[in-house]
C-alpha cells in the first residue's frame, strides 16, 4: 500500500479506505513514525479522538522531536476548549445565560489546563512555529498566566511576529 496513496485516499476524504491501508503497513513496518502520524490524522478525520491520540502518541515514541504529531496530538487536545468557548460566545446575557457561562468557564480552564502540556511540547521541538506561539499565547491569556505571556511577547519580538 504505496504511502502516496494513502495520502491521496485521505484528500479525497476516502478516510477509511486509507485508515485501512494504513494498518495493513503497520504491521510491515511498526516503528514507522509517519504511518502512525497518519494512521492518527485519519483517526482525527473519523472523529475516533482517542485512537488518533494513541496514534500520534505511538509516533511520538519512535521520535520524540516529530513535530507534526507534536502538533497534531497538541490540536486534538485543545479541540473540545475551542468548541466550549464557542458556545460560551453565542450565550446572551441573560441571567441564566450568564450563569451558564460561568459554568462553561470552569469547564473551559480545565480543557486547557490538559492541553498546555501538549503546547508546551511542541514548542520544545520546533520553539519558532507561529501557530504554537499564538495558541499558547491564547491559552496563556485564557488562564491568566502573565509570567508565560510576557515570556511569549518577549519569543514574538526576538522573531519579529506581531501577535
Amino acid at each position: 500500500f504505496p504511502k502516496v496513496e494513502i495520502g491521496l485516499l485521505i484528500d479525497l476524504k476516502r478516510i477509511d479506505e486509507a485508515k485501512s491501508g494504513l494498518e495493513s503497513a503497520l504491521k510491515k513496518e511498526p516503528n514507522n513514525k509517519i504511518l502512525h502520524f497518519y494512521l492518527g490524522y485519519a483517526n482525527a478525520s473519523l472523529n475516533n479522538v482517542a485512537e488518533a491520540k494513541k496514534n500520534y502518541e505511538d509516533a511520538l515514541k519512535i521520535d520524540p522531536q516529530y513535530f507534526e504529531a507534536s502538533l497534531y496530538l497538541a490540536k486534538l487536545m485543545i479541540t473540545e476548549a475551542g468548541a466550549i468557548k464557542k458556545e460560551m460566545a453565542n450565550l446572551g446575557i441573560t441571567a441564566a445565560d450568564k450563569k451558564k457561562k460561568f459554568d462553561l468557564d470552569k469547564v473551559l480552564v480545565e480543557k486547557l489546563k490538559l492541553a498546555l502540556p501538549y503546547w508546551e511540547s511542541a514548542e520544545k521541538i520546533k520553539p519558532d512555529d507561529q501557530e504554537v506561539l499564538d495558541t499558547l499565547y491564547g491559552i496563556y491569556t485564557d488562564l491568566d498566566m502573565q509570567e508565560q505571556l510576557k515570556r511569549i511577547e518577549k519569543r514574538y519580538k526576538e522573531l519579529g511576529m506581531d501577535n
